[in-house]
């Protein structure tokens, strides 16, 4: 589990790099708490992978893929709202777990006013969010639930009655053809929305979170 968790935070840490180049670009004062959260991030993912289990390789369950699905939603949501409790963009911290939740869960909920005046590193950091919880809900969808052997989701025929082995390789697999169809079709929203008159930047965003459905 600790093993599976610490390539999650390293993407998230992968990702956070973004808006770091974006708030050093613009001279913004928020460059200091991304590249914080970012140490902050790295280094937890660094210990995950370090204190697993040696020589052992993850052979995943019903009950272990679905404690990796909650933990790895939890940790994504709280490390996720570092940027916004260490630049004071949110009011307090129960504001920033909102606003963190809020875009993972891809509800479009906010507690921000005044959106267009905010800095542009953490409105891209928001339609990050708000991106990851897009596929996190497709990939929970196709790579989770069909285990369950529930409702529609029977449609899925896994090549294993337990998720051994045999199902590892096939959820990466799926993983990575989910990710590739997603990008495609966030790459496609962009140009629709530049070629429509928009900024890049605002087309950028606007593309995350439509394709997110946030």
């Amino acid at each position: 589990m600790l093993f599976l968790l610490g390539p999650i935070m390293l993407g998230l840490a992968v990702l956070m790099l973004i808006p770091c180049i974006v708030a050093l670009q613009i001279d913004s004062p928020d460059l200091k708490p991304f590249l914080v959260s970012e140490a902050i991030t790295i280094t937890v993912a660094i210990l995950l992978m370090i204190l697993r289990g040696r020589g052992r390789r993850p052979t995943l369950r019903i009950r272990e893929m679905f404690l990796l699905t909650n933990l790895a939603w939890l940790m994504v949501c709280g490390f996720g709202a570092l940027p916004f409790i260490l630049s004071h963009t949110v009011g307090s911290f129960t504001d920033a777990i909102f606003e963190s939740v809020s875009g993972v869960t891809t509800t479009g909920a906010t507690v921000l006013s005044g959106l267009d005046m905010l800095p542009a590193d953490i409105l891209l950091w928001r339609s990050i969010m708000q991106w990851i919880g897009g596929l996190w809900i497709i990939a929970l969808g196709a790579a989770v639930l069909p285990f369950l052997r529930i409702g529609g989701m029977r449609l899925f025929k896994t090549e294993s009655s337990d998720l051994s082995d045999k199902a590892l390789p096939r959820t990466r697999r799926i993983l990575t053809q989910l990710l590739l169809v997603y990008a495609t079709l966030t790459v496609a929203c962009f140009a629709a929305y530049w070629i429509g008159g928009m900024s890049i930047f605002d087309a950028v965003n606007h593309a995350m979170t439509t394709v997110s459905t946030s």
